[in-house]
């Protein structure tokens, strides 16, 4: 059977290329929550073993197994190694170290 579209009533304003977006749309939006913050927040901390306020790789590489679910959720990645290379992506200034801003806006996360 082949999928149907979402009811017009969810999708309604939204270009035809923004449709299939929608349910990805929802998570963002879910995301961008004070929950949503406030998960991202433990997430690093958890992470910052030296508590140093940034993660450095091997931070990262030993938390990727730990807290995979937490990562994929907000960073994207379905194997352990596609979630171990989202640092590089995270890490805007390439100076091999993620900061909490970096996080938030690797997240989709404002400050509002």
């Amino acid at each position: 059977a082949r999928p149907t579209a979402p009811p017009p009533q969810f999708t309604d304003g939204l270009k035809d290329a923004d449709k299939s977006e929608a349910t990805e749309t929802q998570l963002e939006a879910a995301l961008k929550t004070e929950d949503g913050r406030a998960e991202l927040k433990q997430l690093f901390d958890s992470m910052d073993s030296n508590k140093d306020g940034v993660l450095s790789s091997k931070e990262w590489g030993n938390g990727v197994a730990k807290h995979k679910d937490v990562i994929a959720k907000f960073f994207g990645g379905a194997t352990i190694e596609e979630i171990g290379r989202q640092f590089a992506r995270i890490d805007a200034n390439n100076d091999e170290k993620l900061s909490w801003d970096e996080m938030l806006a690797a997240a989709g996360i404002t400050d509002a």
